[in-house]
């Protein structure tokens, strides 16, 4: 097991995040090298039907070659909250949008640290969202706010999912919702000016048609149809912190 660790710990220092194993007939021969350990102790737990991998999360598992594979993700040290985010980058959801700033690319949108993602400039409409391992019939959307120096980057916002891409992108449905707290459902949510890093909560009406188990969830802002995308005097970029997908039980 200390050979194990050393290994889940070498990955951890090289920055590694996700490592694809090869399920082989007969487990892998002794080495002297700690690789050959950890690959024989890893093919050992899982043979024996294990699902507590220390230091590794099952993201995917596929046949290729006539063997099975598994995608792992390597975990963080201390595994944080948004473990429980199903749109987090820890849990194996990928990050999309229709655009993104040179300085804020797409892959902060949900990396689980405060590095926003923000769309280029311009008058065309800002699609932005994760696509999650399986479809999830998703009950609440977080948005954790950009909004330096007291600059808000966020306005006016649609709930949107899809169910998978097509040859121009995700085929989006729009999904009524509301603000914490608010009475109505509606297709356009305002977005109140708060201050930087705060949270806001978006529950999603399960009465609406397009409510159901979703592969793609994210959100939309249609500058070209009178969206505002932020508090800005000067400027139309539309800008988040993180999003977050929940599910209640």
């Amino acid at each position: 097991m200390a050979l194990y660790d050393d290994v889940i710990q070498s990955l951890r220092r090289a920055n590694f995040k996700y490592l694809l194993l090869d399920t082989l007939p007969e487990p892998p021969p002794g080495g002297r090298l700690p690789c050959d350990h950890f690959l024989a102790e890893l093919q050992g737990r899982i043979r024996a039907g294990g699902t507590d991998i220390p230091g590794l999360r099952v993201l995917s598992q596929f046949q290729m070659g006539g063997r099975k594979h598994i995608l792992f993700r390597v975990l963080p040290q201390i595994v944080p909250k948004e473990s429980e985010n199903l749109a987090a980058e820890l849990n194996g959801s990928i990050a999309i949008a229709t655009e993104q700033h040179k300085s804020f690319p797409v892959p902060n949108l949900n990396d689980g640290t405060e590095a926003a993602w923000g769309s280029a400039e311009g008058r065309t409409d800002v699609y932005a969202g994760v696509i999650l391992p399986a479809a999830r019939p998703v009950d609440i959307i977080r948005l954790r706010l950009f909004s330096p120096s007291g600059r808000p980057h966020l306005h006016h916002i649609r709930v949107v999912a899809a169910d998978c891409e097509g040859p121009t992108g995700p085929e989006w449905d729009f999904v009524r919702a509301r603000l914490e707290g608010a009475k109505d459902f509606t297709s356009v949510i305002t977005v109140p000016p708060l201050a930087d890093r705060s949270v806001v909560q978006i529950e999603l009406d399960q009465k609406d048609a397009h409510w159901k188990p979703r592969r793609i969830w994210g959100f939309a802002c249609l500058r070209s149809q009178g969206d505002l995308p932020n508090y800005l005097k000067v400027g139309s970029g539309v800008y988040v912190r993180e999003m977050e997908i929940h599910v209640r039980e």
